[in-house]
């Protein structure tokens, strides 16, 4: 006898899958996104809760001190000791575009700059010289703070305009409600992602969440 299966040979689930009917189960789909969206409220809520904020502020956006060292620094080197004395301190790598070679390390703190300039000298071995091996520029709290308001304020007014001239534009409720969603939720997801992973935002990221509302409002009215 021969032995029966149940097994679809390889050509029907391949034309199964390629005739699936997108247009009657695509609400099926819309789970995914709205399931991924309500999480990341869910998640930048809790962390507003737990930080007084939706995002960790770097020294542009909070004030501080920050100080850049020319050549190649080891980053390993410099950051365990560092934040051992200073919790908040922060690293960027400066490197060239076209060979990755580093040019340069960028430390960033809210501590006072003497005390944090000395405490790297210390661990480097040598003296750090405006404008020769390091550069230094220091942020206010307040002029930092006012300038973080700003950045809102035009984001949310943004954010407003580009929904008018959206409803404006299409004159349905559904359309319109659903760009509105996937701009929203291009704005929410990356957010609760980036405060997931701790990365501190400066004014340059909260210029490109302004640009991915600025985009499409370009793009309807051009």
């Amino acid at each position: 006898m021969t032995e029966q299966t149940n097994q679809i040979p390889t050509e029907e689930k391949k034309g199964f899958f390629r005739n699936f009917n997108y247009d009657k189960h695509y609400k099926l789909l819309f789970f995914i996104p709205i399931l991924i969206l309500i999480l990341s409220l869910v998640y930048i809520g809790i962390f507003y809760s737990k930080n007084g904020d939706i995002i960790y502020k770097d020294v542009s956006l909070s004030g501080g001190i920050s100080i850049t060292i020319n050549g190649e620094i080891a980053q390993s080197q410099l950051e365990a000791p560092l934040k051992e004395k200073f919790p908040d301190v922060s690293f960027t790598q400066l490197t060239e575009v076209t060979t990755g070679k580093q040019v340069g390390l960028q430390i960033k703190s809210s501590t006072n700059s003497e005390e944090l300039k000395s405490e790297i000298e210390s661990l480097i071995g040598y003296e750090l010289k405006e404008g020769e091996n390091s550069s230094t520029e220091s942020q206010g709290a307040s002029l930092s703070q006012d300038f973080y308001r700003q950045l809102i304020i035009a984001f949310i007014i943004s954010f407003a305009l580009m929904s008018i001239v959206i409803f404006v534009m299409f004159r349905t409720f559904v359309p319109s409600a659903a760009v509105i969603f996937a701009i929203f939720a291009d704005i929410a997801m990356p957010l609760a992602l980036i405060n997931f992973l701790g990365i501190k935002l400066s004014a340059a990221g909260i210029a490109a969440f302004l640009g991915i509302v600025t985009f499409p409002l370009l793009l309807l009215i051009l």
